[in-house]
């Protein structure tokens, strides 16, 4: 499905070149924009169980069950909306690097901070990031059929987390050598799929100028699922209230009122930035709940056709 995203993002670098003023583009690994893994609020950061999303797929004219589960640690608890800025400050330095990315990355918690746009900091910042790196080492997660490896086109049953290490200075090395700098070891199958250019490139100054967890959220999963329906011709893209839930991460609300109270700030700030050309909620016709019908607007259609944003 993103076969192209390496022409689009060294086209977009091209044009940063050549005109700075159109912002920047952050390639963003697939698996992690579409399942979830970061809380969405600080009540959701506490969860000590983490959460579990399944879903029935047919694949290879057979139908099985998927499972995503993002298990935290005891000691540093669920991944929460600070640790993924520290994540996507991550990934502008891995951007900024170049590629091809090789473990382990040098980076300076200075920089990070740098890079989550914190314009003046102190130690209480400096402890926030490392421990925020910390938790993402210590959160588990269980793939069984969900996480998509590119590399040898299969889905993983595997139990791996996003960052396999990260080594402060002063620490030990793996060869037993003190760290001289810090040091953080991409699990390998993040490594790779970045490598392989199984990205969707965010534009990232829009991403930034969203206000909310939600709409941010929205941007990240519908902007990768909107990439493979343009490309199609098909008009919107549908989704089961539940499913879209449990893909937020959110709560699932039993009345249609409630759930809407939640979800239709985001719809509206994204439908007045371009994103959706139009949103509605339709009663499914057994089972109950809704589904939630997206028409994708003039935003993500210039990023599919890796124009300007």
């Amino acid at each position: 499905m993103f076969q192209t995203a390496k022409t689009i993002i060294e086209k977009k670098e091209e044009e940063k070149k050549t005109s700075p003023n159109k912002g920047e583009t952050l390639p963003s690994e697939v698996n992690f924009l579409v399942l979830p893994f970061f809380s969405l609020s600080r009540e959701d950061s506490y969860k000590k169980d983490g959460l579990e999303y399944r879903q029935v797929v047919e694949r290879d004219d057979k139908t099985e069950e998927v499972v995503w589960k993002v298990s935290p640690s005891q000691e540093y608890g669920y991944p929460r909306i600070t640790d993924k800025k520290v994540f996507k400050a991550v990934e502008q330095l891995l951007r900024d690097r170049g590629y091809p990315i090789e473990n382990p990355v040098t980076f300076s918690i200075y920089k990070l901070l740098n890079l989550m746009g914190k314009k003046s900091y102190g130690g209480r910042d400096y402890r926030e990031v490392r421990e925020s790196l910390e938790r993402l080492v210590a959160t588990t997660i269980k793939s069984k059929g969900t996480f998509y490896y590119k590399d040898e086109k299969r889905y993983l049953d595997e139990v791996f987390h996003l960052f396999s290490r990260v080594v402060f200075s002063g620490e030990k090395l793996p060869d037993g050598e003190e760290a001289e700098k810090n040091y953080l070891y991409l699990n390998s199958w993040l490594l790779e799929n970045l490598n392989k250019y199984y990205v969707r490139p965010l534009d990232y100054e829009y991403y930034k100028s969203l206000d909310g967890a939600l709409s941010k959220r929205l941007y990240e999963l519908l902007g990768v699922k909107f990439f493979g329906l343009i490309k199609q011709g098909k008009p919107f893209l549908r989704y089961r209230y539940a499913n879209l839930c449990a893909l937020m991460p959110l709560k699932k609300q039993s009345y249609l009122s409630r759930a809407r109270q939640i979800l239709d700030p985001a719809h509206r700030e994204l439908k007045g930035k371009n994103f959706f050309s139009g949103v509605d909620w339709e009663p499914r016709e057994a089972g109950g709940g809704w589904y939630l019908r997206y028409e994708p607007g003039s935003k993500i259609k210039r990023e599919v056709e890796g124009g300007s944003s």
